[in-house]
């Protein structure tokens, strides 16, 4: 019994030993053939569709540099026919390998090598291999041989979105058989670079036929009556301006799946809105006190719409779907939304020598002036009080050339050049011809009594007509 005990034992110790003995070589077989593809390539390598397995990167530039006039990188297909085959010479694949091809060598993982053979690694060479003038030449070859080729093809005829009867519709277009020239020509540059297993060798040149535009084209056109159907306005000079539905949808564009505004419609219509409203640079006519209608000339109060900026706001007003009534963004002083003179406003007649306050159209204050004298007359114009300031000193030079400081208690300049109006208790009176003699500098001289009233009832940006 323990005889025949010995002998199961020893026979184990056998089996094991020759197991071991086993993997050993296995492991061994696998190491060293690891170690042969540290420096060669694996089973089933493929670059320019050239079979560079078990190379060194030296021999495989060799083998690519023998086969570049016939190695064939990418055939074209055309209703299942051949239609051109494209060779490493012709897009200009370059002579010197030998950098790539080792780059290739230190990408690929050598202990991978039984896998290697389960598939086909169809490797790529980088931008550098390829000389891209002749590259770029052929591929604009290329898309001139394509145009030649759409000679007999026919044109599609996209779908798009028509306004008709009030309203926007899908239109389905027709499909075309033409290639689009500029989408193959890519495919083909993109397919030569192509650095995964599966790129294709092959490309049929009916996957890049010009498409139908479908694609949202329904939704996008339900998107467009909504767009159509707000209420857009703008406040303006005192005006409600309506944007008609029909004018809103003449903006309107549909272009690759996109609902988009036409800008230059829109420049088109803002630049027309400006001729129309603006009050830079235009007079004003105004119900005088004394002295009937008049026509006020510009001065320094009045607006103009910035056109640009006014574009691209009225541009997202539209977009974001809603009802909407904005003012214009203008350059310059005043409240786009009313009118320029809205009732409130000072009044300085210059032939009567008189000033007028009036707030909401009512009369709040009036009193005489002295205005400037004939050497310095006040200019007339549409001003407007841009500042006020308590116990301010006035320095110029007077007629002579000789420079003087008035202190004065209220000043509310009204242009740049330094004229406005303050109170002046030098004037002995007021009103008349006094200006004539004991004129001002160009400024308005008002009553002590009354200036400081004036002052506290009128606020900075009031306008101030001087005729």
């Amino acid at each position: 019994m323990k005889r025949k005990r010995r002998k199961k034992i020893r026979k184990r110790w056998i089996l094991l030993g020759s197991f071991l003995a086993l993997l050993l070589v296995a492991g061994g077989v696998y190491a060293g053939i690891g170690s042969y593809y540290k420096n060669h390539f694996l089973p089933q390598t493929y670059v320019a569709n050239a079979n560079i397995s078990n190379q060194t990167p030296a021999e495989a530039a060799a083998v690519l540099d023998k086969e570049k006039d016939k190695t064939v990188l990418l055939t074209l297909k055309n209703n299942g026919k051949t239609w051109k085959k494209i060779t490493a010479n012709e897009v200009g694949l370059n002579a010197d390998y030998d950098a790539s091809l080792k780059a290739l060598l230190k990408e690929q993982n050598q202990w991978s090598w039984p896998l290697a053979y389960l598939e086909k690694r169809q490797a790529a060479l980088p931008d550098a291999s390829f000389n891209q003038t002749t590259l770029k030449n052929y591929l604009t070859g290329l898309e001139q041989e394509v145009a030649k080729l759409n000679e007999t093809k026919e044109t599609a005829q996209p779908s798009e979105i028509k306004f008709v009867n009030n309203s926007f519709a899908a239109e389905k277009g027709k499909a075309g058989t033409q290639i689009d020239a500029k989408k193959l020509s890519k495919a083909v540059n993109d397919s030569l670079h192509s650095t995964t297993k599966d790129s294709g060798t092959t490309l049929d040149v009916n996957k890049y036929q010009e498409k139908l535009s479908e694609e949202d084209l329904q939704k996008s056109a339900a998107k467009m009556n909504q767009l159509i159907d707000i209420s857009a306005n703008y406040k303006i000079n005192g005006e409600t301006v309506n944007i008609p539905k029909e004018t809103l949808a003449s903006w309107l564009k549909y272009s690759d799946g996109e609902v988009t505004v036409d800008e230059t419609a829109l420049t088109d219509y803002v630049t027309k809105l400006g001729e129309k409203y603006n009050t830079y640079n235009k007079p004003q006519t105004l119900a005088s006190t004394k002295r009937g209608q008049v026509e006020v000339p510009f001065g320094t109060y009045g607006w103009s719409i910035d056109v640009d900026q006014e574009a691209a706001a009225l541009k997202k007003a539209i977009l974001a779907g809603k009802d909407f009534t904005r003012t214009p963004i203008v350059n310059g002083p005043g409240d786009a939304s009313k009118p320029r003179i809205d009732g409130t406003y000072i009044e300085v007649d210059l032939t009567n020598q008189h000033m007028w306050l009036y707030k909401n159209n009512a009369l709040v204050l009036d009193t005489d002036i002295v205005s400037g004298k004939p050497k310095s007359p006040t200019p007339t114009g549409i001003y407007y009080v841009w500042s006020k300031e308590r116990n301010a000193t006035l320095r110029g030079n007077n007629d002579d050339g000789s420079k003087y400081a008035s202190p004065v208690s209220y000043w509310m300049p009204i242009d740049w050049t330094g004229v406005g109006i303050h109170d002046s208790n030098w004037q002995p009176a007021y009103g008349g011809t006094l200006y004539e003699t004991i004129g001002s500098h160009g400024c308005i001289n008002t009553p002590p009594s009354v200036m400081g009233t004036l002052f506290d009832d009128v606020e900075v940006g009031i306008p101030v007509l001087v005729f």
